[in-house]
């Protein structure tokens, strides 16, 4: 009988004190229900401006036929300044020619889509290499491709 007494007692008393403990989860927001995101001002959507990561190169090479190549300046917005463009085309028996497009002793930069043509035998790999010249004298590879 006395243990049943402080059983039952002590199960008494756990019960207040598991209330207790709900309540204060409870008010510490323990409890898993979620609280509502602070408000934020509304934001209006502002177009962005379409940018691409594939660049176009300067210069690029169109192959007509096995007797003709077609070297054409695209330009750009860091080559507009160039002075000349000297393009070198060495076919596969290591036969070169070298063409420029304007001359660095002028006072116009070379114009944007100029091109220049190679005749000969380009049947298998050839070598075109394409160098800018700058007014002030500085150069930039613009192509060093094998086609």
């Amino acid at each position: 009988m006395i243990r049943w007494f402080l059983f039952s007692r002590t199960h008494q008393q756990a019960i207040p004190l598991m209330a207790l403990l709900a309540v204060l989860l409870f008010i510490a927001g323990c409890t898993g229900v979620p609280s509502s995101p602070p408000a934020s001002p509304v934001a209006t959507a502002t177009p962005l401006p379409v940018t691409t990561t594939e660049k176009i190169p300067p210069i690029t090479v169109e192959r007509v036929g096995s007797e003709k190549l077609i070297v054409h300046f695209q330009g750009g917005q860091e080559f507009e300044n160039l002075m000349e463009i000297e393009v070198t085309v060495t076919d596969s028996r290591g036969t070169s020619k070298t063409q420029s497009l304007g001359t660095r002793q002028a006072t116009t930069p070379v114009q944007r889509y100029a091109t220049s043509t190679f005749v000969g035998s380009f049947t298998e790999n050839t070598h075109v290499f394409a160098v800018g010249y700058y007014p002030n004298g500085s150069r930039t590879t613009l192509l060093d491709a094998r086609i």
